[in-house]
């Protein structure tokens, strides 16, 4: 990726509770890692997961006119908001995007080719998708296609594979041996796996963290988590930071 350029992060995929707001998340705290700026955008209407931590300062913005996002279509002033956002604001974005309002959002951006817009502006577009292992493999693989196949090439895709709800396989098949990825791999760039760590333990710790809306530094000069908490999280971060330099320094 180009670093120069302004970067407009998108996490978006149409099944819930497979760890987007997590992974928004992790993006926010890897950039400031990194010595980026980048302005946190919280537009779920359920759960306003980003928009509860205090140290990322988030900015809350309800893109859908009833606020819950059933039945219900996008707000369009406060999509205006948004893009002016990314247009007064000198810094990288997160954009995280809740279940309920996947389709709304996406027909939108799609078509008033709001995604573009920001590109002929010499901004960068990248849209992250996840794809969890176990019971939403499934739906959330649909959801990589269709996100592949509908936006323009000229918008990155990253692809995160979470294997915290079972493994990333169909039919004994990974994920770079199925069909779905032959299809689509020209829309792939950049594949991030999620560090596969133990349950039991590093899932309990991260179950913590996000519960606690904290970050990895708040944690490491908590003094009320215990030692070997800190020391796993830090083992993680290091881990999914390796990962993901792989992708975000291209």
């Amino acid at each position: 990726m180009e670093n120069n350029k302004q970067r407009i992060n998108f996490m978006l995929q149409g099944k819930g509770g497979i760890g987007k707001s997590f992974l928004a998340s992790m993006i926010t705290q890897y950039e400031k890692d990194r010595g980026n700026k980048i302005h946190c955008v919280d537009t779920d209407p359920v759960n306003s997961t980003l928009a509860s931590y205090t140290a990322f300062n988030a900015t809350r913005l309800s893109l859908m006119k009833n606020g819950n996002g059933n039945g219900s279509s996008i707000n369009d002033r406060n999509f205006d908001k948004l893009m002016e956002m990314f247009f007064s604001i000198r810094s990288d974005f997160i954009v995280d995007n809740g279940a309920s309002s996947f389709v709304s959002m996406t027909n939108y951006l799609m078509e008033n080719e709001a995604l573009e817009m920001l590109i002929e502006a010499g901004k960068k577009v990248v849209v992250h998708t996840v794809i969890a292992g176990g019971d939403p493999l499934i739906s959330t693989l649909k959801g990589f296609k269709d996100l592949a196949l509908q936006l323009s090439d000229r918008i990155e895709i990253i692809v995160w594979i979470n294997r915290f709800f079972g493994d990333v396989t169909y039919n004994g098949k990974a994920f770079e041996d199925m069909q779905v990825f032959s299809d689509c791999k020209n829309r792939i760039n950049g594949l991030i796996n999620i560090p596969n760590l133990s349950k039991s333990l590093y899932g309990k710790d991260i179950e913590l963290m996000t519960q606690n809306k904290i970050t990895f530094d708040e944690i490491s000069i908590d003094k009320g988590f215990p030692m070997m908490t800190c020391r796993r999280l830090d083992m993680f971060r290091k881990a999914l930071w390796k990962e993901m330099d792989k992708v975000f320094s291209q």
